[in-house]
């Protein structure tokens, strides 16, 4: 019977079978054939095979995604945007751990992850608008709170969660950067160095490759880099230790996407113009291995003539020669807990992770004269 209708009904159209025509098709109900793909309970086994199998024969694949989530409010989907181009995603190791995290939860879940554009792509926020999500994860802490796209996605009235950045209204999971930072000061300020350079990331979008003074960061809107900074100077002002303070652009904290010859001439610059640094705190990991590199270039030894400590904890940075001395954040255990939160399984609400100190081979007390 299936065959014959298919023939006759199939020759007068075409594109994809509606579930009105696969149902007179095989001779059963819409909600029959709406049973067996979306409530298999409601059917015996015998005849939701063969509703798939004479479906599958029709050429019929299945439901449309987008009516499924008209018709249940849920698309089995939530999103990410990343801070830069995703292809880049892949390079970041932080972010490589973090999204190992968020996929473990997302997989044990049946969840789908669907990775969406930041504003540096040329259709700027519609894909935010018109994404088939249930929630939003913003790993984007570049976004300025009242950003395009920021400002889109809340409007979507769906759940978000951001890592690493605070947002007004939207809960954050990361650490405590003020503390952590604060305790890499006192670490390095009680081995007796006096003569520091903190390496910061970014305090604002326009910043300049440049050694700045306090009023720089104090004057800065709150974001990652300013309150470390506060922790990093607040350590070392217990310890009387007055730091230089080089703050690098946006993009140098990365090391990805060919960044890292760029990192080392910087690193390079920082180290001719502070010759008597006995110690460089970064803040990032990538840009400690860029210091660590131009050292090597100068044939400075490392830790004897300088102590470099690093910030993240990324798997380059232990295996580095020398090891970095760093400050690792649970990268994986950021992404568990923000799918978590997105699924409903933990409150949304903002959540501090603890950081963990690694002593690696490239801090140690400067030398005596």
């Amino acid at each position: 019977m299936i065959s014959k209708i298919r023939s006759q009904d199939l020759s007068k159209r075409s594109g994809k079978l509606t579930l009105s025509e696969l149902a007179k098709i095989i001779g059963v109900s819409r909600s029959t054939i709406s049973n067996a793909y979306n409530r298999p309970d409601q059917l015996s086994k015998e005849l939701r095979e063969h509703i798939i199998e004479s479906a599958t024969s029709l050429g019929y694949t299945g439901p449309s995604a987008a009516g499924r989530m008209l018709r249940t409010g849920n698309a089995q989907a939530i999103g990410l945007i990343f801070y830069e181009r995703f292809h880049l995603i892949f390079e970041d190791e932080q972010a490589r751990e973090i999204l190992k995290g968020i996929t473990e939860v997302l997989e044990d879940n049946g969840v789908s992850l669907l990775m969406i554009p930041n504003m540096s792509t040329p259709n700027k926020n519609n894909q935010a608008l018109s994404a088939l999500v249930d929630s939003f994860i913003l790993f984007s802490g570049y976004q300025p709170e009242q950003s395009p796209l920021v400002e889109t996605i809340k409007s979507r009235g769906l759940p978000i969660a951001a890592i690493d950045h605070k947002f007004n209204s939207i809960a954050n999971v990361g650490i405590d950067d003020y503390r952590a930072a604060k305790r890499i000061a006192d670490k390095v300020g009680k081995l007796g160095h006096q003569q520091v350079v903190v390496v910061a990331m970014a305090f604002s979008p326009d910043a300049s490759r440049s050694f700045v003074g306090k009023e720089r960061y104090i004057k800065a809107k709150p974001r990652t880099s300013v309150t470390r900074m506060q922790g990093y100077m607040d350590g070392f002002e217990q310890c009387n230790v007055h730091p230089d303070i080089y703050e690098t652009a946006a993009i140098d904290s990365s090391g990805f996407d060919g960044q890292s010859e760029q990192l080392e001439a910087i690193a390079e610059q920082i180290l001719r113009e502070r010759p008597h640094a006995t110690a460089i705190v970064c803040m990032s990991d990538y840009l400690a291995l860029a210091v660590l590199q131009a050292a090597k270039h100068l044939t400075l030894r490392v830790p004897e003539d300088l102590s470099i400590v690093g910030f993240d904890g990324i798997p380059s940075a232990i295996k580095a020669k020398p090891s970095l001395t760093t400050l690792i954040q649970p990268m994986q255990e950021k992404g568990r807990v923000v799918a978590n939160m997105m699924l409903g399984k933990l409150p949304k609400q903002d959540t501090q992770l603890e950081t963990q100190w690694y002593s690696g081979s490239s801090l140690a007390p400067p030398k005596t004269s």
